[in-house]
């Protein structure tokens, strides 16, 4: 059921695209329908019917089998020939081979859906900026991985033929070209046996281990790493300020829960709205002029929250809240902005070149078309040798005319010489801002940091000068504590002297009185 559900979701986004389109049908297929992950679906499709023929398949095998084994089972060996016997163990050893045959191509083709299966998964995150880090970063280094594959590839087959001519007599792995190549690649990722590679000679296995592991595993791997860590680099930093999953989900159903209340129209019908005013996706999408595509008309036109409300409910009987009407051209005009304000690359370049490329192409398939109808309704048999005397080709050089297309050329060459000087200019005084900015910041906490200098060495002194006070007030207290023993100690040996005693007993009472003090 689910399949079919994608086959219909399929054919309908084909019939939708095909009657979207002013072009014809297959203009407009292999403009607009077939992408990467349009033939992705269009490959699960085919891979999960073929998995279904093949159970089928298997199923009536697997059913023709047990007849012929139930029959074979009911016959009487005694009644009938040997050769009758011999022919009916034959045939149901033949519809046994033949289970087995389909059984495994059965297994092979359900090996290729988890596969396809991963495609679409992936797929699917590529709806998310911060899960398609993984698929864009591919997409971003498929150029530079293709030329790196090539060369890799060059080095890895030649490697792989030194090696079955090295060890390829007496190793088993490394006797034919294909084995070789298997074992090659296991010896790249750290799974080999040097043991037996060193039977063949110590030298000659050094030097093919060697360059094997130097150019392969510490050169081009490293080279591949670097590859997609700079296309996984520009990739992140784009989706750096995206959306994140829960934001996502919380926005979703944020809107489920409005469209429900009826506060918010849904965006499907403000597209099919926009789509059956203008009549053609590819007019709608084109939001800057272009041969075909002039100024002012379909997707160049400027339009403001009443228009979004007026249209969808002229074409789809809709009611669109103005304020949601509002944040759409809000959003809409942010998004342009932070657009305007991004680099333009050569990537940029390249993609305006293949879009004039297209157009000038079309424009010529059209000129083609319109000459062979007029030849062939405005023309009659008396303009026969007219149309004969005209040439394919001018007969002039066309000097002039390649000179005006040069002088058109150099002309649009110095307007963009022109504009990316003025770009280069506005980042230069912008970095130069930016530079001032930093070493004024750098001038000012040098400025802190020199006056935080000599407020600590401010601190430091007064603390030494409290320090030797506190010093002096200990040593004069320690002076005047001595002076007040003293003259105890001199007051008691005048009263002992006035009273009259002896040496004897003098000497007992100082003490005591010199210990107390």
């Amino acid at each position: 059921v689910s399949l079919t559900y994608i086959l219909v979701s399929e054919i309908g986004e084909i019939v939708k695209v095909i009657r979207s389109s002013k072009s014809h049908w297959w203009v407009a297929l292999r403009q607009d329908y077939i992408k990467f992950w349009n033939t992705v679906d269009w490959i699960s499709i085919l891979v999960a019917y073929a998995v279904a023929a093949c159970w089928y398949r298997t199923f009536l095998a697997t059913n023709a089998v047990n007849d012929d084994f139930e029959d074979l089972a009911r016959m009487n060996s005694t009644a009938m020939s040997r050769a009758e016997y011999t022919q009916a163990v034959e045939d149901f050893l033949t519809l046994s081979e033949d289970l087995y045959q389909t059984e495994r191509i059965y297994r092979m083709s359900f090996m290729l859906y988890p596969v396809v299966v991963m495609l679409r998964l992936l797929k699917s995150f590529d709806a998310q900026p911060r899960l398609a880090v993984v698929t864009r970063t591919l997409v971003t280094a498929t150029q530079d991985m293709i030329h790196f594959f090539i060369i890799f590839f060059s080095c890895y087959f030649c490697l792989v033929v030194n090696a079955v001519l090295l060890f390829g007599q007496d190793i088993e792995d490394f006797a034919t070209l294909d084995r070789a190549m298997i074992t090659c690649f296991r010896t790249l990722f750290g799974d080999w046996d040097y043991k037996e590679m060193e039977e063949v000679g110590l030298l000659q296995c050094a030097i093919w281990f060697w360059a094997f592991l130097l150019i392969l595993f510490l050169i081009l791997l490293n080279i591949l790493l670097a590859i997609l860590l700079e296309a996984y680099a520009e990739v992140q930093q784009n989706a750096a300020n995206k959306m994140s999953l829960p934001q996502q989900i919380s926005e979703i159903v944020r809107r489920y829960r409005q469209t429900q209340d009826q506060e918010r129209a849904r965006l499907k019908d403000i597209w099919a709205a926009y789509l059956k005013y203008i009549g053609d996706e590819r007019d709608m999408l084109t939001h800057e002029p272009a041969p075909g595509f002039p100024p002012d008309t379909g997707g160049r036109r400027r339009i403001g929250p009443m228009d979004i409300v007026e249209h969808v409910d002229l074409y789809m009987r809709v009611k669109v809240p103005l304020k949601q009407a509002e944040r759409g051209i809000r959003s809409a005009s942010r998004r342009h902005k932070i657009k305007d304000l991004s680099p333009y690359t050569l990537v940029d370049v390249h993609r305006g070149i293949k879009l004039l490329e297209t157009l000038t192409r079309e424009v010529r398939n059209h000129i083609r078309r319109t000459a062979a109808v007029m030849r062939k309704y405005d023309f009659d048999e008396a303009d026969q040798e007219f149309i004969q005397k005209v040439p394919d080709r001018p007969e002039d050089d066309c000097t002039e005319h390649k000179t005006l297309v040069a002088d058109a050329v150099k002309g649009v060459v110095y307007t963009l010489s022109d504009e990316i000087a003025s770009t280069l200019t506005r980042e230069t005084e912008l970095f130069a801002k930016r530079q001032k900015a930093l070493e004024q910041a750098q001038a000012e906490m040098l400025i802190t940091a020199r006056d935080a200098a000599a407020t600590l060495d401010q601190l430091r002194s007064r603390t030494d000068e409290v320090v030797r006070q506190l010093q002096q007030m200990a040593q004069r207290r320690q002076r005047v504590a001595a002076g007040q023993v003293a003259n105890a100690a001199n007051i008691a040996a005048s009263v002992l002297a006035s009273l009259g005693t002896g040496p004897c007993s003098e000497a007992p009472v100082r003490a005591r009185l010199e210990a107390r003090a």
